[in-house]
């Protein structure tokens, strides 16, 4: 994740902000980030351990 972060701020000291906005959007990455991690490992995990257990079973 801090690649992406990098990248991220990278692209954003390319937009010729002041450093509280530039701070502000990279606030609000990180938070767009663990929202969307939050609500998509936890599916993704679920459904990759009910695979594997019926892989198991069979």
């Amino acid at each position: 994740m801090s690649a992406a972060a990098g990248q991220v701020a990278a692209k954003v000291g390319e937009m010729g902000l002041s450093k509280e906005q530039a701070d502000a959007i990279m606030a609000l990455s990180r938070d767009l980030i663990e929202r969307v991690v939050w609500e998509v490992v936890p599916v993704l995990a679920e459904t990759l351990i009910k695979e594997e257990i019926s892989r198991l079973t069979k």
